[in-house]
């Protein structure tokens, strides 16, 4: 049933219906964390889909403290050094620089993306390419905002 939640739940948050999204994240979230326990992997699943509605929601703090609690859930149920501690981790970076407004509060965290990624994937795989991209992207930006004051 929390699968099913979680599929629906997506999909909503794929059109633009938050607050239905919501619901469906928050049952999913509640399904699995009454049978699996609140430090299983699965639970920081669905607290990062939750946390990926508020963002686009536009409600920033609820999103990055969401995100926070999955990527602590994931470091701690899978172990620091897994992959799939990278997503919630990536993505809190993401929150980070639109409520900070730079890159410079995000790239901590996208540094550390890279080098979960690159611990575990092939030096030519694109995920390595999504934290560089998204740094340099944004200081870009950045410095396009400056030169044109």
């Amino acid at each position: 049933m929390a699968a099913a939640h979680t599929s629906v739940g997506l999909a909503l948050s794929r059109n633009g219906a938050y607050g239905e999204a919501r619901q469906h994240h928050q049952r999913a979230l509640a399904i699995w964390t009454s049978t699996l326990g609140h430090e299983h992997s699965n639970v920081a699943l669905a607290l990062n889909n939750l946390a990926s509605t508020e963002y686009k929601a536009k409600n920033l703090g609820r999103a990055r403290d969401l995100y926070r609690q999955a990527y602590e859930l994931r470091k701690a149920s899978l172990g620091s050094e897994h992959i799939s501690v990278a997503t919630p981790l990536y993505n809190l970076g993401l929150v980070v620089k639109e409520l900070s407004g730079n890159c410079t509060e995000a790239e901590p965290y996208w540094r550390e993306v890279l080098a979960l990624r690159e611990h575990s994937l092939d030096p030519g795989h694109p995920h390595l390419a999504f934290p560089l991209t998204s740094c340099l992207l944004y200081t870009s930006d950045a410095a396009d905002e400056r030169s044109s004051v």
